[in-house]
């Protein structure tokens, strides 16, 4: 697979911070592991996803494509991550009550929180 999360993950900091050396203090990473594995990212799609201008890092409208729809990917490993989390700890992800039939509905009105 081309799109890793790891690779999503620097093209959102270097797109937040604006450079690849601000992203990389943000990710406590070298600038040149951003800059190789951007490189590597873009050799793998065969395209260009930053237009570099100096310093300045500007996402191309395919960088940008790429990064608004990774970022849904990226909030959706992250919220996996943490419902797994929930359950390894004990934490249910949902609640079922279910009332057989046979019981008597007044009765149950009695007891009810609501």
């Amino acid at each position: 697979m081309k799109i890793s999360l790891d690779a999503l993950q620097v093209l959102d900091a270097i797109e937040r911070h604006g450079s690849f050396t601000a992203a990389a203090a943000a990710l406590h990473r070298v600038p040149s592991a951003l800059s190789h594995a951007v490189a590597k990212f873009e050799s793998d799609l065969g395209l260009a996803l930053f237009i570099r201008e100096g310093r300045r890092a500007t996402l191309t409208p395919a960088g940008r494509t790429l990064l608004e729809d990774g970022r849904d990917l990226l909030r959706a490993a992250d919220e996996l991550e943490r419902r797994v989390q929930r359950i390894a700890t004990g934490w249910e992800a949902e609640l079922r009550i279910v009332i057989a039939t046979m019981m008597c509905l007044r009765r149950m009105h009695r007891y009810a929180l609501w």
